[in-house]
């Protein structure tokens, strides 16, 4: 059985193209990162980090992490990755994959860090897609994910993962 919606991918993917964060505020944006971000050790990331943008919508989040880091490979299944190609059009140290969690082409343990901000629980087997998630981890030393979502119960969660 396959890990998606494909109601909600195509739902998401017309409210991402129609409302694409580019008339939104950036100062507001940026705060709204930090506050996602601020657990993140940025410090210990090698200098050439290689991250990925799971779920990426309109690329709202990816903007401020790609001057950091050497490759940021944004991942969404929704037409809203045209979205995010157009917003990041300036990024060139940015990748653009039309793929879900389960068949996404980034290769097993090559990633320094990832995140997903408020994605996970859109996918039926949201534990599934952590898994897929953290796979793409490298493994030999501590690396990170972030996950924010909202839970069934309503309530936020962050979580900072390392291995």
């Amino acid at each position: 059985m396959s890990n998606k919606d494909e109601k909600v991918i195509k739902e998401f993917g017309e409210e991402w193209t129609k409302f694409d964060y580019s008339s939104i505020d950036t100062k507001k944006l940026k705060e709204n990162f930090d506050q996602y971000f601020n657990i993140f050790p940025w410090d210990v990331l090698p200098k050439d980090a290689v991250g990925f943008d799971m779920g990426c919508g309109t690329g709202r989040w990816a903007q401020f992490v790609a001057p950091k880091i050497k490759t940021l490979n944004c991942v969404e299944p929704s037409d809203a990755i045209y979205a995010a190609k157009k917003n990041l059009i300036n990024n060139k140290n940015i990748t653009f994959r039309k793929e879900t969690t389960e068949n996404c082409s980034l290769s097993l343990g090559s990633q320094d860090f990832g995140y997903c901000l408020g994605v996970l629980h859109h996918i039926p087997n949201t534990q599934e897609a952590l898994n897929d998630c953290i796979k793409l981890l490298k493994a030999e030393l501590q690396y990170y994910f972030i996950c924010t979502t909202v839970l069934r119960t309503n309530l936020c969660g962050s979580r900072l993962y390392g291995r």
